[in-house]
């Protein structure tokens, strides 16, 4: 079976901005300092907004301010673009993901002002390091690598001991997928303070982009080492072990993850990934519910839960998966649901022209480079007839192979192609 191999798809690893900006010390970041007090605002830089106003607004933490529940700190030094859910007088009740708590409103800023925000910052004071990483932070949330790059790079300039500095343009450089110059930055990190577990873990994600996922592992081991509540460490090792092949090791990881931060819906989705290749289809489906539940808008998610009713032969579910995966991000699904339309041997599911349509558009999603799609291409060319066009997409998708295996099969569809046959999955 064509598709069989991308059966179950584990999502990508996951970095962290680090958003104490003022945790800007000579020689080691002291993570048990936990208060940290900003620059001292100016008051043409206060905005002010009525309490009710901010119910529903997008902020972020001035200076990496940290939010509480009662004296307790719930989160500090990451950076979060938080959604305002209550307030009560000057304070206000903020959530991102499973991050909750309190902060004084004086200490947000909305996110679309946050640029301006720490451009002022920058205009009154031009020396504010921080306010230079502050920008650079908004600009890579806003996926402005370059701008939040030449940011960082500002307030290392100012400060060459400002590891938060060094850990973010790290990440910058990942999104960027310039690899090698994340693992410059995230080494310098570790050099200035060897203590700072975020710093392991991006770079653990760094390597594993890289596929280098022992050397991911060992980072991921020492993220966890110094911070064992880290859950996105759990996470991004049993990633790592996914990738190897270790799928009891993935999903003991995942587990963790789902107890120290329930509200993760990646982990879910990739621990039915880990349960798929070990074929328990039950627990697949129930972890892809639980993803889906977590976040509705999730179509991984669904594409792996499509996967999953597959391969139980629940077809109509699997067609219901796989388009709602498609509405909600085009990228997933048409091959799966091409293949399907073109090779079932129940004529029902079979539709040839909805099998060409489907693969036509998971074609121009991938640049016409991906063999497997080229390949559903000529399956709905068969199914509808056209067996040229058949034999023309099944050579092209033959040259494209990159195993001996896919590359037998492709050839076996081509022969039944030149017999003007379609072909017709058989498992």
């Amino acid at each position: 079976m064509l598709w069989k191999r991308m059966l179950m798809n584990p999502l990508s690893i996951v970095t962290k901005q680090i958003s104490g900006l003022g945790v800007s010390v000579t020689g080691r970041m002291i993570k048990r300092l936990l208060f940290i007090l900003p620059l001292p605002m100016l008051s043409h830089l206060v905005f002010s907004q009525e309490p009710s106003s901010w119910i529903g607004q997008k902020v972020v933490a001035k200076y990496g301010h940290p939010i509480k529940i009662g004296e307790q700190l719930v989160e500090q030094h990451n950076f979060h673009v938080y959604t305002v859910q209550r307030a009560n007088g000057d304070w206000l009740w903020v959530v991102s993901g499973s991050k909750e708590g309190w902060i004084p409103a004086s200490q947000v800023v909305l996110f679309d002002q946050a640029i301006n925000f720490y451009t002022q910052e920058i205009a009154a004071n031009p020396g504010n390091s921080w306010a230079w990483a502050g920008r650079g932070q908004i600009w890579k949330e806003k996926k402005e690598y370059d701008k939040a790059i030449a940011d960082v790079n500002e307030a290392i300039r100012l400060d060459p001991k400002y590891a938060a500095a060094y850990n973010n343009r790290g990440n910058a450089w990942s999104e960027k997928k310039e690899y090698d110059k994340a693992i410059a930055d995230y080494n310098e990190v570790i050099r200035l303070d060897p203590g700072i577990a975020l710093a392991y873990r991006n770079r653990g994600a760094a390597w594993q982009a890289k596929k280098d996922y022992d050397k991911a592992i060992a980072d991921f081991n020492e993220a966890i080492r110094l911070d064992p509540t880290d859950a996105i460490a759990y996470y991004n090792r049993g990633n790592a072990w996914q990738a190897k092949k270790d799928y009891d090791k993935a999903i003991d990881d995942y587990t963790e993850a789902i107890r120290l931060d329930p509200g993760i819906a990646p982990a879910y989705n990739n621990r039915g990934a880990a349960w798929g290749a070990k074929k328990d289809f039950d627990k697949v489906i129930a972890d892809c519910n639980e993803a889906i539940r977590l976040d509705p808008g999730f179509a991984f998610a669904y594409d792996n839960r499509g996967n999953a009713w597959r391969v139980r032969k629940n077809y109509d579910k699997a067609i219901a998966d796989y388009t709602e995966a498609i509405r909600l991000d085009p990228k997933y699904a048409y091959g799966k649901l091409a293949w399907l339309r073109a090779t079932r041997p129940e004529e029902s599911l079979r539709d040839g022209k909805k099998a060409i349509e489907f693969a036509t558009r998971g074609c121009e999603l991938t640049e016409w480079k991906d063999a497997n799609m080229l390949g559903t291409l000529a399956a709905g060319y068969a199914e509808v007839g056209d067996f040229d066009k058949a034999v023309e997409w099944e050579e092209k998708a033959i040259q494209l192979y990159a195993s001996a295996d896919d590359r037998k099969k492709g050839e076996e569809r081509l022969k039944l192609y030149k017999d003007k046959k379609p072909y017709r999955e058989t498992e």
